[in-house]
């Protein structure tokens, strides 16, 4: 991976492994909703079928240790 990708990546990772995690209270058959669970809200946007576009930044703080990621998505 080239730059800031693989931080990118990493980020996104973790973010989404809390899926693994934790589960969403409201489940059925047709789908879930959202209820405020605990380290699921990017998840559940990231999922949302309403969302079908995503775009992230990324900048390195000056420590050069950390990086501040910033995603954001299309959803209505």
């Amino acid at each position: 991976m080239v730059g800031g990708e693989e931080t990118i990546q990493a980020a996104l990772k973790g973010y989404l492994s809390y899926i693994d995690k934790e589960a969403f209270q409201d489940v059925s058959d047709t789908g879930f909703k959202y209820s405020g669970e605990k380290n699921l809200e990017a998840y559940a946007n990231l999922v949302n079928p309403k969302t079908t576009q995503i775009g992230c930044a990324i900048e390195k703080c000056p420590d050069d240790y950390y990086y501040s990621v910033y995603c954001i998505t299309n959803q209505k």
